[in-house]
């Protein structure tokens, strides 16, 4: 049961740092790029809101 609850641990860790990867290429992005995105992929959240949904996801998982 241990090393069941470990790969838990280590596939949440592994979602939670690619999560904070993701919104950091998007910040890369240009205006025209984040429009692009804005435009073709369903995303209802703004940068803003999804760095604050990442940062409380963070934190929630830093708690475990």
């Amino acid at each position: 049961m241990e090393k069941e609850f470990e790969t838990f641990k280590w596939e949440l860790n592994r979602l939670t740092r690619d999560m904070s990867e993701f919104v950091q290429s998007y910040e890369k992005l240009d205006d025209g790029q984040k429009r692009s995105v804005s435009n073709n992929y369903p995303f209802t959240s703004d940068l803003h809101d999804l760095k604050n949904m990442v940062a409380k996801w963070n934190d929630t998982v830093n708690k475990m």
